[in-house]
């Protein structure tokens, strides 16, 4: 899989991790309320695939572009999560398949 999609994908799930960590995130698209473990569970994953992310970035553009890859990818997915669970809530982690998809659709898996 190309790198860039992957770490797409990893922003994200990133940021839907983050965003799933707070209580009222968590009701609209579940429908219930997260446990305290629950979400931390959530938040911390998430910060780990956004650090996952940048690692990856970092080891394929190095510290010139890197960064920089990283930042543009960061804002895009949370762009794309955002606009995803503003549409509708319960339907949103179905946009963490999107990144998979591209890779497939375009040949790089």
């Amino acid at each position: 899989m190309n790198p860039y999609w992957l770490c797409a994908g990893l922003s994200i799930a990133g940021w839907a991790g983050i965003s799933l960590a707070q209580p009222r995130h968590h009701l609209a698209t579940f429908g219930r309320e997260a446990g305290r473990l629950r979400g931390r569970a959530f938040g911390a994953l998430g910060v780990l695939l956004q650090m996952a992310s940048f690692v990856l970035l970092v080891r394929r553009g190095g510290w010139e572009f890197g960064p920089v890859l990283w930042t543009v990818l960061l804002c895009l997915g949370a762009l794309a999560w955002v606009l995803a669970h503003a549409l509708d809530a319960r339907r949103a982690p179905w946009v963490l398949l999107l990144a998979p998809a591209c890779a497939l659709a375009t040949g790089w898996l």
